[in-house]
């Protein structure tokens, strides 16, 4: 949408939307479009001041407020979105939560389909509760069932349905679930490897799938069960396995780019130069999947996959509603250690062989 070269007329109701600006910020041109209506001048106090203040005087009129630059203001209309009430909230979550307990429960029995599903239940409410504690409208967990081994589920999702007011709440719903997914995750990784076993290494093709271990694992594996000599292998309990996989999902919901957490991280910390980190991450993704070839391994076509999806999904992330206000020194330095986690958890090549 262009601004006319100078102030244009406006109708009833976009004068009576113009007059709640009031104090807060100086229109000096307008423009108005579909429902939309933006304006060109000056805030008046801080953005997050002008944000809390043009949001309770807007709420009732059915708009929002988006500050995206200091000199522009948006006013967003927003249609009423009644979160689905009864069974018919309930119905969807409920079925495919069932089958995600039968995939993993086929692929690895109780103890692993029991502790999988904790993993991923803590990882998606903690987004869940966040995002509610700050008054929006999300769905509930949908986990992804898969029939297929080695980990018998694709993870979980929760939907957004209304737009994120802040970076901080950006910030605090994108990583909520990973902290929460690995505060289960990490204890269970400990038992499980305390109940493994030290074993001479099995060949391949005998059935058994063998893990590439990220550096976090690795880490566990040799305080718990000490130095693993040559020729041998850790014969993971299903309780160590439920933890790899817990890493692996948190690993992947990391990846700073898109809509995953690591993106929502990203953008909050980094704002719009993130396009430039999640353009090189998708790069990153194939180059991890061609790498192999170059030490006489075999490609790793699953990073193939994510960064092929990251591609079609979009790796930009859209911005909140109020984009000017940066984020405090302490969740700047908790976003760069997650950057740090990522590299912890992530497996070089995830499955070598079955």
């Amino acid at each position: 949408m262009q601004f006319p070269p100078g102030p244009t007329p406006i109708e009833e109701w976009q004068f009576l939307l113009a007059r709640q600006l009031a104090g807060v910020f100086h229109a000096e041109e307008w423009a108005a479009r579909d429902g939309l209506l933006r304006f060109r001048g000056r805030l008046l106090v801080a953005p997050d001041e002008a944000f809390a203040i043009l949001s309770e005087r807007l709420r009732p009129q059915g708009y929002v407020p988006q500050l995206l630059r200091p000199d522009e203001l948006t006013l967003l209309r927003l249609p009423p979105a009644p979160q689905p009430t009864g069974p018919r909230r309930w119905a969807l979550p409920a079925v495919l939560f069932l089958a995600t307990v039968v995939t993993t429960f086929l692929v690895g029995g109780t103890w692993y389909a029991a502790a999988v599903m904790a993993i991923l239940a803590f990882h998606e409410l903690g987004h869940y509760v966040t995002a509610r504690l700050y008054g929006m409208r999300v769905s509930l967990p949908l986990f992804i069932p898969m029939p297929l081994p080695p980990m018998g589920t694709m993870g979980a999702i929760i939907r957004m349905r209304s737009p994120v007011p802040s970076r901080r709440v950006l910030f605090d719903v994108g990583i909520a679930g990973p902290l929460a997914g690995l505060f289960l995750a990490m204890p269970l990784t400990v038992v499980g490897l305390s109940l493994s076993r030290v074993v001479p290494h099995l060949p391949r093709g005998v059935g058994v799938v063998e893990f590439q271990e990220p550096l976090l694992f690795q880490a566990m594996t040799r305080l718990i069960l000490g130095p693993v000599p040559d020729g041998a292998t850790v014969l993971a309990h299903p309780l160590a396995i439920a933890g790899w996989v817990g890493f692996f999902v948190t690993a992947l919901n990391l990846i700073p780019a898109g809509q995953l957490d690591g993106g929502h991280i990203t953008y909050a910390v980094l704002g719009r130069r993130h396009e430039k980190v999640a353009l090189v991450t998708v790069i990153a993704l194939f180059g991890m999947a061609i790498f192999p070839l170059l030490l006489g391994s075999e490609i790793q076509l699953n990073w193939a996959v994510w960064g092929s999806l990251l591609l079609v999904m979009g790796y930009r992330h859209p911005p909140p509603l109020n984009d000017l206000t940066v984020l405090d020194p302490v969740r700047r330095v908790m976003g760069v250690l997650t950057w740090g986690l990522f590299f912890l958890l992530i497996p070089p090549a995830p499955f070598v062989s079955f």
